[in-house]
């Protein structure tokens, strides 16, 4: 989703006034929806290799959001530059970010991957300053130190405390899918901003399931899916209700409200992706991930939220 990760970078942008309900409605569903991922990908996780999983998932996307362009009769990107930006998009985006998380969770906690990926605007703001040439500001660095800061206090948790069920491996190669996911938003911002959003999920989607499919095909034993209720629900899922459904409805939010005050609801994502885990994996909650968890959010919001500004007095 390539908007959401822009505007989660924390793009300056003025609130739309007037917000109604139907704006938190949107809001809500999105990140219910976001977060629920990292469960839908550990119940698919038990059925299919993950790489597998993930390539048949981008592809019938990918050709869901074809058929979008089509009746819709978008256009097409043109320029040899904004598709290629469509095809490393969806290296960094998904083959990458989502496949090295994919990877993890076979060894650390759903919740504890959704708390990785939260990690990514702060990530983003530190990558701007040489890539993008963007000022660091004293709160933005203020963000940074606070979210990592408490990074720190659920890893020692999960890896010394008396639940540390994460492998250290698996909390590694999350983090670098992490990283992937911060670039993929750079690379966003610097190329890819004015493309047809539709266009450009497009071009991502299916670069993604066709770079993914052939090394599936040759590390992983497609003879070990299983077919049956759990990898279609769990496949499906993801396609429909979060590369298409979730979205449409980060598009809406945008509308409504701006990607300022929409990347807001992405401060929800931790604690709902460990709360899904503790209620329906009955994966390990204590009281150092609730803890944990204060400073990440207020460092994401010191980053990412975007005052609205007064609107300038006539001159008289």
């Amino acid at each position: 989703m390539t908007t959401l990760k822009a505007s989660a970078a924390g793009v300056s942008e003025n609130g739309a006034p007037g917000l109604g309900k139907e704006f938190y409605i949107h809001g809500v569903v999105f990140c219910t929806l976001w977060s629920s991922a990292f469960i839908a990908a550990k119940f698919g996780l038990t059925v299919s290799p993950p790489l597998s999983q993930l390539s048949i998932r981008f592809l019938f996307a990918g050709l869901v959001l074809w058929g979008a362009m089509i009746v819709l009769k978008r256009p097409w990107p043109t320029r040899r530059r904004d598709i290629w930006t469509g095809v490393i998009l969806g290296l960094l985006n998904n083959s990458i970010y989502l496949g090295a998380f994919f990877i993890a969770m076979q060894t650390i906690t759903a919740g504890l991957a959704a708390l990785i990926a939260a990690l990514t605007p702060l990530v983003t703001v530190l990558l701007a300053l040489p890539f993008l040439g963007e000022r660091i500001t004293k709160r933005s660095l203020l963000g940074v130190a606070a979210g990592l800061g408490g990074a720190i206090i659920v890893l020692n948790g999960r890896l010394g405390g008396a639940h540390g069920v994460d492998a250290p491996i698996g909390i590694i190669v999350a983090f670098f899918g992490m990283l992937c996911l911060s670039a993929g938003t750079i690379v966003y911002r610097a190329r890819g901003a004015k493309v047809d959003l539709l266009a450009m999920n497009t071009v991502q989607t299916i670069a993604s399931g066709l770079t993914l499919l052939p090394v599936a095909l040759i590390f992983e034993d497609w003879g070990a899916i299983v077919f049956n209720h759990i990898f279609f629900l769990s496949t499906g899922y993801l396609a429909i209700m979060l590369s298409i459904v979730a979205l449409i409805l980060w598009f809406r939010m945008i509308q409504l409200g701006g990607a300022g005050r929409a990347s807001a609801f992405h401060f929800l994502n931790p604690g709902l992706g460990m709360l899904f885990g503790f209620a329906i994996l009955v994966e390990p909650l204590a009281w150092m991930d609730l803890l944990g968890l204060i400073p990440i959010v207020v460092g994401i919001i010191l980053v990412t939220w975007t005052p609205r500004r007064a609107p300038a007095r006539p001159r008289t």
